[in-house]
């Protein structure tokens, strides 16, 4: 849940990363610009991969990846429409030798971990392609969007990745090359307190502390200690990582604050203390067992090192906690339809300790279809706030199935809310407003399912002739399509339904549906510039004929950004932002130069820009990113099937 006090404060909290990211401008089109592919290689420039041998990691078996072929054709968004766009890119090492056979992953993860770090992200629609054995990969038919991040992943280097990438809907579009490097190497052995050798212990190496019982995720490393206690991790990428250990018999320990740089080697020794344990019961207000409650103990003993535990509690509401190194813990307590709890200050050895917790609110209701009782159905809770009418998500969706339509949704926090149902053939509904006092139930709460309204029209273009098979989506009137909105997600703060339909091979469209209120509609196509309409009426029984919707070809703006020399600068950011007031929302567009420096931004609203360059890669160097940007600003007019070239230089 972000309620939208909560989510101002994230806002405010990102501003300094979001305008590292899209200085001067807000990204709000979700097109972006093509750029020029380079077609030379360098033939001097492809090696094998560097040789290990001397490594004391050399003994460990390493994963081969498999091999396949490079090119993937893929459609991302999965409504069936073809965009005729490719991107193309290069995996090398230090020396510029080309690295064959990387396994190279497309993903949208990057722009949603950057704001929810601590939150699960979803990666359902990554791909994967391999390298081939000049080091080059191939995306096709991609969704247009302007936060792509390329992942690429060798035996013998360290992970690395390339993000910001920008594809638009049309054209060839080419990724900054992705730089492998060996990685540093960490080793050491573990031993207890006693002096010995403790073998098969797991260790876990992350850019965050792991948890115990947390899933393990692409970015941690594992091993395990050998028979002599020896343990040791290769390619570790460059940066700041915690190291995690568990052993039967002995206590959790995790390490902070263990900094990487280029391949020098880190030895870090762990030392494990016997394991001792806290047990006790988890019960509710009136006594009875608490079942499958989260028990997480956990003791900082100094800055870096963290000592942690976790389990469930059984059918009697009982646990134990028998993976602790001696001294005192915290205790936090979870479970499903309770407040959180906790207990300070318990000591190693304790039993007997009892923890009650206090029960949530639940909110009881029915959902009913024309006077009657739905049958099959899902719900989901609102958060509603004071002098706004928009509404965010609370938790998932949860799906009923019986004849009188009834639901019960528990866990739920004091607050104000409304709940939604969602039904086939029904528009997304709402009950009435309703508040949430500390651990009281709500009952009577009734959602009315309503049919909604719909948006039809036809999509042509300049000429008259139809658009084949055009994509249609609908969105709060306010949607940006930043970084910031997309993270958000379905718990962006709108009453609107988001939807997006791929429109017939006459170019017809029909989207129902649609809870009643002010909608944008976006209209895209592959080779035309994307339409943005604003304050779209939606009444619910009622169809809002958009008539002919005409999609333009836009301008193009293309060229080479250059340093000082007259040297090509490869992954250099382009933006072109609307110069002076606009009508409706600003078009902002960014494109990523390729290894020849070339750039290309197609499909452009006709209108005053100005146009501006900046290194990549150099994420630390946000004045220096403004003051390049300020340099190389140059005023660009744009009419409709244009093309202009720009060659921007930087400084050094």
């Amino acid at each position: 849940m972000k309620p939208l006090a909560v989510l101002s404060i994230v806002a405010i909290a990102i501003v300094g990363l979001f305008l590292a990211l899209n200085i001067l401008g807000k990204d709000t089109d979700g097109r972006g610009g093509a750029l020029e592919q380079s077609t030379e290689v360098d033939e001097t420039a492809i090696g094998p991969a560097p040789d290990l041998t001397s490594s004391p990691a050399a003994e460990r078996e390493i994963a081969k990846l498999p091999t396949a072929d490079s090119r993937s054709d893929t459609t991302p968004n999965g409504d069936g429409t073809r965009w005729n766009n490719t991107l193309s890119g290069v995996v090398m090492n230090i020396k510029q030798q080309r690295i064959g056979g990387a396994q190279i992953t497309l993903t949208r993860a990057a722009a949603a971990s950057r704001i929810f770090a601590n939150e699960a992200i979803d990666r359902s629609r990554d791909v994967t392609v391999f390298a081939d054995e000049n080091g080059e990969y191939h995306f096709v038919n991609m969704e247009p969007y302007n936060y792509y991040m390329v992942e690429a992943e060798a035996e013998g280097y360290s992970r690395g990745a390339v993000d910001s990438i920008t594809v638009g809907n049309t054209g060839d579009f080419e990724a900054t090359p992705i730089q492998l490097t060996l990685g540093a190497l960490l080793f050491g052995t573990v031993r207890d307190v006693g002096g010995n050798m403790v073998p098969g212990a797991q260790l876990i190496l992350s850019d965050q502390y792991h948890r115990p019982g947390m899933e393990i995720t692409p970015n941690m490393m594992l091993t395990t200690s050998d028979n002599s206690g020896y343990f040791e991790f290769q390619s570790v990428p460059t940066g700041n990582h915690t190291l995690t250990i568990e052993a039967e018999g002995y206590g959790n320990m995790s390490f902070g604050g263990l900094v990487f740089r280029g391949t020098d080697p880190v030895e870090r020794n762990v030392i494990l203390e016997i394991a001792e344990m806290i047990s006790g019961r988890v019960i509710g207000k009136t006594g009875e067992s608490v079942e499958g409650a989260e028990v997480l103990a956990m003791s900082y003993t100094n800055s870096s090192r963290a000592c942690r535990d976790m389990v469930l509690t059984d059918s009697d509401g009982a646990f134990t906690l028998d993976s602790l190194s001696p001294g005192q813990y915290t205790l936090a307590v979870r479970a499903v339809g309770y407040r959180p709890g906790h207990e300070s200050r318990v000591k190693t050895g304790a039993s007997g300790l009892l923890i009650q917790l206090s029960p949530q609110a639940t909110i009881i209701g029915r959902v009913l279809a024309n006077g009657e009782s739905a049958t099959n159905f899902k719900v989901r809770l609102r958060q509603t706030y004071e002098n706004n009418p928009a509404t965010s998500a609370v938790g998932d969706e949860i799906a009923f199935e019986n004849s009188d339509g009834s639901f019960m949704l528990d866990s739920v926090q004091p607050g104000t809310y409304v709940v939604q149902a969602i039904a086939e053939g029904y528009a997304p509904s709402y009950s009435d407003g309703f508040r949430v006092g500390m651990g009281m139930p709500v009952k009577g709460v009734i959602v009315h399912l309503t049919r909604g309204g719909a948006l039809v029209g036809r999509v042509l273009n300049a000429q008259g002739k139809t658009i084949s098979r055009p994509t249609i989506s609908t969105h709060d009137n306010t949607w940006a399509n930043t970084i910031f909105d997309q993270a958000l997600g379905d718990q962006f703060p709108t009453n609107a339904t988001s939807k997006k339909r791929t429109g017939t091979p006459d170019g017809k469209f029909k989207l129902d549906g649609l809870k009643g209120g002010a909608y944008q509609v976006r209209i895209r196509a592959p080779d035309y510039c994307e339409l943005i309409l604003q304050d779209i009426l939606v009444q619910d029984g009622q169809d809002t004929d958009l008539d002919v919707v005409t999609l333009i070809k836009g301008g193009t703006v293309t060229g080479q950004v250059l340093d000082s020399t007259g040297k090509p600068i490869p992954g250099a950011k382009v933006n072109l932002r609307p110069d002076g007031r606009t009508d409706g929302l600003p078009r902002n567009y960014r494109s990523t130069t390729g290894t020849n420096g070339r750039y290309r931004i197609a499909g452009i609203y006709p209108g005053a820009y100005l146009l501006s360059a900046m290194r990549g890669g150099r994420a630390n160097d946000f004045l220096g990113d403004l003051a390049h940007a300020q340099d190389t600003t140059q005023r660009v007019s744009v009419s409709d099937e244009q093309t202009l070239k720009f060659d921007l230089k930087v400084n050094n």
